[in-house]
């Protein structure tokens, strides 16, 4: 998610009072996502990621930030991540994004009701999940604080790039009962793409009337 295209687009939406955010959630930081950091300056950022290195992994970092070296889930517990140096995922991949896995390890799960309702303070909240797959279980661990969250964007699977993980419909039908609807494509346009970032909204956004 660091590309010209989606930064110009959430730029226009926040000059435009489209889309706001006093604080933001980042699940599956890695190197960062500079398309959210320049479009929210003054925002608190919550950068979640369990991968080994952690908050020295950040090669792009907001003003104001709290690292969380944890995963999040649809309830707490342990998981265990497949490193494959460089890309990492819970859920085994399928051959059209294969790699040799170079290290298995295990690693805390929160939910994001468990982050919101403890460390967040704003009813302006946005949330970034990019999982490897993850997406769908995330969503399922919001449940108690969704009127608070302004914005979800996801990468959303379009194809069948791990295994056991959740169909299209599936994550836009648990968005749908958590009141988000989808908005728009961000991610660039691509021929043959195995993912897309998506912007998903309250169904009370006036976009979406």
């Amino acid at each position: 998610m660091a590309n010209f295209h989606e930064i110009n687009f959430l730029k226009r939406l926040v000059r435009r009072n489209k889309i706001i955010a006093d604080e933001v959630v980042d699940v599956g930081v890695r190197a960062g996502t500079p398309s959210l950091y320049q479009s929210f300056p003054a925002a608190k950022f919550f950068l979640v990621d369990p991968q080994k290195g952690g908050e020295s992994l950040l090669e792009e970092r907001p003003q104001n930030f709290e690292f969380l070296n944890i995963g999040l889930g649809s309830v707490p517990g342990k998981c265990i991540l497949n490193e494959q140096g460089g890309k990492s995922s819970v859920l085994e991949r399928t051959p059209i994004t294969a790699g040799k896995i170079i290290e298995k390890y295990e690693f805390e799960v929160s939910t994001l009701d468990n982050l919101i309702g403890e460390r967040l303070h704003s009813h302006n909240i946005g949330l970034k999940i990019d999982t490897e797959g993850y997406e769908l279980e995330i969503v399922k661990g919001l449940n108690d604080h969704c009127e608070r969250v302004s914005f979800i964007i996801a990468e959303v699977s379009v194809r069948k790039r791990f295994v056991d993980s959740y169909g299209f419909h599936e994550l836009v039908n648990a968005l749908w009962d958590r009141g988000f609807s989808f908005y728009t494509v961000v991610s660039p346009p691509n021929s043959k793409p195995f993912h897309h970032d998506m912007l998903f909204l309250p169904m009370s956004n006036p976009m979406l009337q």
